[in-house]
């Protein structure tokens, strides 16, 4: 009440409201500047400013705004009985949000006055005033538009965008600062050449053993420190850009959930565009595509067997995969029950449609159905040799099917290549300018990676297989090495079992359809000699000093005993032999409703 008193003695009191949008305005001090020349305003008209409300960095697209919103607190308390502003775009971007602001001041009986014009109460007044909100909303089109027309040409012309290249790289730019290129850091770029050898060597493991190994050698990043964090390091192994070809535009930006709290900007997620859609620009390579894959494939092999801080032991975590939509199985825990569920059950993003898999798979009794099976098969040289002829019989359509597959994606590939010598040939005979070829042949080449890319990973599912069989005392002799480790009932060692044999377990309703293989050199190391030779067990071990948690909550430390067989028979250098076979899902491994 007294404030409402001192208000109606004081009929002079006014307020200001600034706003700039952007971080770089705010930093410019461009906010002072607006403040200066309505306080001149407000002087000049005999008023005297008690409240300046100013939203540093905020968009005119939200009606959420720290200063706005005490701004209409105070109008409704009427601690100031007019309020200046200097244009309406100021006051908000959206026509229907500066209706909504000007009518509740007017409620409260605050007059607003604009610096460019007054606004009065007739109707033309009020026609102009929703003339100027719409325009307010079209130029912030406009400018968002040339922006990204200006951006996009920039990036044709071959010029990078930011400040902050890649580690590994320097930005560098030409004298007027119009146009900026990505140069090799040689200091930097041999820690990157670094990084990928030795996360695709035999010595790593994972982005922990890398991070390790870089602040041991006291490598230091960008920051001037030696410590090395893994989100560092997996950056550097996704960056497409150290193999020739950096990429702007892959992401979009949209409004996010709202989570409580102002935002300053509307749009505060973003979602991937299509691969296609990207604008690709040259810049020196530091690293060959072939290593540059080689660390994806491990980096996507380690995310699928990885079992690090995991509560519970699932033999075949990684190896499953969904018969309805082929999608990678995930083991999770309910009161104290560890199960298989698709993948697709809860998330379907980019996908429409949710599986239609609705079982939940308990982990232990499966597990144990499928060790079962595989050691009845491997310690079986008769029963495995026929499971062998039985692959070999069906791999007549199977091969038909991957040459159909192969051949569509090298039709594709030549007519891109097709299309890029065309281009040429326009070039050579004047039909087009050389920034034209040059825009368009580039165009090309991220599809041609593509599909290239597309072919590698087909060749590594279709690996090589033998088409002869093994000979049945050959088979015996390697169940006869084999047996002591199969027989092991340490979890660690028939979790490598199975992930050195096992390429993929199919589960469906009523059964587990699963895909092995079985090394052509069967070549066992002697069980005498691999336990009491100290130097192969280091490097056969099973693992490096494993340590699981059991269901019972209690630790067991894996003994580090070797395998009867080298490793590397099974990285894909050597052929082998494929078999299948099946283990049928019946209660109480299968669940008829979710837990």
């Amino acid at each position: 009440m007294k404030q409402s008193a001192s208000t109606d003695q004081n009929p002079q009191l006014a307020a200001i409201y600034c706003r700039v949008s952007s971080e770089r305005q705010e930093k410019e001090g461009t906010i002072q500047s607006q403040l200066a020349e309505l306080e001149n305003i407000a002087k000049e008209n005999g008023d005297v400013v008690s409240e300046r409300y100013l939203d540093d960095g905020y968009s005119g697209e939200l009606l959420e705004r720290p200063a706005l919103d005490k701004l209409r607190s105070d109008a409704r308390r009427k601690t100031f009985y007019k309020l200046y502003i200097l244009t309406m775009d100021r006051l908000a971007r959206k026509h229907h949000y500066a209706a909504i602001i000007l009518e509740d001041l007017a409620r409260s009986g605050i007059k607003v006055v604009f610096a460019n014009r007054p606004v009065g109460d007739s109707v033309e007044d009020r026609l102009l005033f929703d003339i100027q909100s719409v325009f307010a909303d079209y130029e912030k089109a406009k400018i968002l538009d040339r922006l990204r027309r200006g951006k996009i040409f920039k990036i044709k012309k071959g010029s990078v965008l930011g400040n902050v290249p890649p580690y590994g790289y320097r930005c560098v730019k030409d004298s007027v600062g119009r146009r900026a290129w990505y140069a090799v850091d040689e200091q930097e770029a041999e820690v990157v050449r670094f990084i990928f050898s030795f996360y695709t060597g035999d010595k790593c493991s994972g982005l922990t053993g890398v991070r390790r190994e870089l602040n041991r050698r006291g490598i230091k990043n960008r920051h001037d420190s030696s410590k090395w964090s893994q989100s560092m390091i997996a950056r550097i192994l996704t960056n497409e850009t150290y193999i020739g070809t950096t990429h702007w535009g892959k992401y979009r930006s949209v409004e996010g959930a709202f989570i409580g709290g102002y935002r300053r900007l509307k749009n505060t997620a973003r979602i991937r565009r299509p691969k296609e859609e990207w604008l690709p620009v040259k810049v020196p390579p530091i690293l060959s595509e072939d290593l540059f894959l080689a660390a994806g494939r491990v980096r996507a092999s380690n995310k699928q067997l990885s079992c690090a801080n995991v509560k519970y032991n699932y033999l075949l975590k990684g190896l499953m995969r969904c018969s309805w939509c082929d999608s990678l199985v995930y083991a999770k825990s309910s009161h104290g029950t560890g199960y298989y569920v698709c993948g697709k059950r809860r998330s379907c993003f980019p996908d429409d449609e949710l599986c239609k898999s609705t079982r939940h798979l308990r982990s232990a009794p499966l597990d144990d159905s499928i060790w079962d099976e595989f050691r009845r098969l491997i310690l079986s040289p008769d029963v495995l040799l026929e499971r062998i002829r039985e692959k070999n019989r069906n791999k007549a359509s199977v091969r038909s099917e991957f040459k159909g597959q192969v051949g569509s994606l090298e039709t594709k590939i030549s007519m891109l290549r097709e299309k890029r010598s065309k281009l040429i040939d326009a070039y050579t005979n004047g039909a087009i300018s050389v920034d034209e070829l040059k825009n368009r042949t580039e165009e090309f080449e991220p599809q041609i990676k593509l599909l290239q890319s597309q072919r590698s990973m087909l060749d590594q599912q279709n690996e090589v297989a033998s088409d002869d069989e093994p000979e049945a005392n050959q088979l015996a002799r390697f169940a006869e090495q084999i047996k002591d480790a199969v027989d092991s009932s340490d979890f660690v060692a028939r979790r490598q079992i199975l992930r050195h044999f096992i390429r993929r377990v199919t589960l469906s309703t009523n059964e587990a359809v699963v895909s092995a293989v079985l090394p052509r050199a069967l070549s066992c190391v002697d069980m005498s000699r691999a336990y009491s030779t100290s130097e192969q067990a280091s490097t056969l071990s099973v693992a490096r000093s494993s340590t699981v948690l059991l269901n019972s909550g209690q630790t067991s430390t894996h003994s580090g005993k070797p395998l009867p067989w080298s490793e590397s028979l099974f990285k894909g250098k050597h052929q082998t032999y494929a078999f299948e076979f099946v283990v049928n899902i019946r209660p109480p491994i299968r669940m008829r409703r979710n837990p």
